[in-house]
């Protein structure tokens, strides 16, 4: 047994974390004191705690990606759950994304980082292909004809950001190089 140095209850030991530079080696207040408190301050400090999180992420992005995916794969049912939830609540998104893709099977949460409306001007104004000039101008008759790309590509640290995206042709799109190799290439394409 342990009293609480916040609540000042006596509780088992399976109630307080583990602190090694403690003699005990248990923190000094339990897990109920501790969540409280932790939880108070991240509204108290809400900027400073997305930038210490951003911060994380930045540092630590495989370790982050690869707790998700595992999350993912043990939690299907309970992530489709949840993304159906958010599609019910959401439908003028989900009509955006459509319009966008034009029916294309793609993820419902790749558009999220970016303005959907900018996505659309963008369409709008892409007269050419970039890469190799060829006239866009069918994209109603053939949604095929053109892709969204990455100049910066996602699997090399490229950002899915205003100034990273551009449409391409598809046969571009296809045929351009995804391992990274050709990136200065890529930037100034």
């Amino acid at each position: 047994m342990k009293i609480c140095s916040k609540c000042k209850t006596s509780k088992e030991e399976n109630c307080f974390n583990k602190c090694k530079s403690n003699k005990d080696g248990l923190m000094n207040y339990c897990k109920d004191c501790q969540h409280f408190y932790t939880k108070n301050w991240k509204k108290q400090n809400y900027e400073q705690h997305k930038k210490l999180n951003k911060k994380y992420y930045d540092n630590n992005i495989d370790k982050v990606k690869e707790r998700i995916n595992n999350y993912k794969r043990q939690n299907k049912e309970k992530v489709l759950k949840s993304l159906r939830e958010w599609a019910k609540k959401n439908p003028e998104k989900i009509k955006i994304y459509r319009k966008i893709s034009k029916g294309k099977r793609r993820s419902v949460y790749k558009i999220t980082d970016i303005d959907s409306s900018f996505l659309i001007k963008l369409k709008e104004e892409t007269k050419n292909c970039p890469k190799c000039g060829n006239s866009l101008n069918d994209i109603d008759k053939s949604p095929d004809q053109y892709n969204l790309d990455h100049i910066i590509p996602l699997n090399i640290g490229g950002k899915h950001s205003k100034d990273n995206v551009r449409y391409i042709c598809r046969k571009c799109n296809i045929n351009r190089p995804k391992n990274g190799k050709d990136v200065m290439e890529l930037i100034n394409a």
